[in-house]
């Protein structure tokens, strides 16, 4: 998220365009995200009609000093 959660818990969140509210502004008390679907930080729109097959990059950052994280599937 970009300046919403000061956590790292991203858990049984899906990311869809349509989404009402960003994915930044879906923090609980505990500043953790919420399950459930929000919007990503850029639109996959950008992506329709590019072809689906080949090889694909996924690129996760840590922005903030002092945490570590993974991605799991």
């Amino acid at each position: 998220a970009v300046g919403g959660c000061d956590n790292n818990h991203f858990s049984q969140v899906l990311l869809n365009d349509d989404a009402i509210l960003p994915i930044d502004l879906q923090c609980s008390e505990n500043s953790t995200v919420r399950p459930g679907t929000s919007s990503p930080g850029d639109k996959f729109s950008v992506f329709n009609g590019e072809p689906a097959d080949g090889i694909w990059t996924l690129n996760v950052s840590d922005n903030v000093s002092g945490t570590t994280g993974n991605v799991r599937r």
